[in-house]
C-alpha cells in the first residue's frame, strides 16, 4: 500500500498528485487513517476506549459538582484561585530580581 507517491511514482501513474492544503498546524490534511501505517491492535483500542470513557466520566462529575455549588462555594473558590495566583506572581517577581 503506497501512502505517498514519489516523483517515480507520480511518472508511473501519469498524472501529477493533488496538492493538500495545509490546516493551522502545518500538516496536509490527510485522513487519519491513511496516515497510520500499521493497524491498532484491537487490545490497545479497547484499552483507548476505556481510558476515554473513565477520563469523560471524572469531567461530568466535576461539571455535576460546579453545577451544584451554590453562591459562597464559588466565591470561596473564586478567592482561593485569586490568591495561589497572586502567590505565583509572587514567586515569579522574586525570581526575576535575583540575578
Amino acid at each position: 500500500m503506497v501512502l505517498f507517491a514519489g516523483r517515480g511514482d507520480v511518472a508511473a501513474l501519469g498524472r501529477r498528485p493533488k496538492r493538500r492544503r495545509s490546516n493551522s498546524t502545518g500538516f496536509a490534511s490527510v485522513p487519519l487513517l491513511k496516515i497510520c501505517l500499521f493497524p491498532v491492535p484491537k487490545v490497545l483500542e479497547n484499552e483507548i476506549l476505556k481510558t476515554a470513557k473513565v477520563v469523560e466520566e471524572h469531567l461530568d462529575a466535576e461539571i455535576q459538582k460546579l453545577d451544584q455549588m451554590d453562591e459562597d462555594e464559588l466565591e470561596r473558590l473564586k478567592q482561593r484561585r485569586l490568591e495561589a495566583l497572586k502567590k505565583a506572581q509572587q514567586q515569579k517577581q522574586v525570581i526575576l530580581i535575583l540575578p
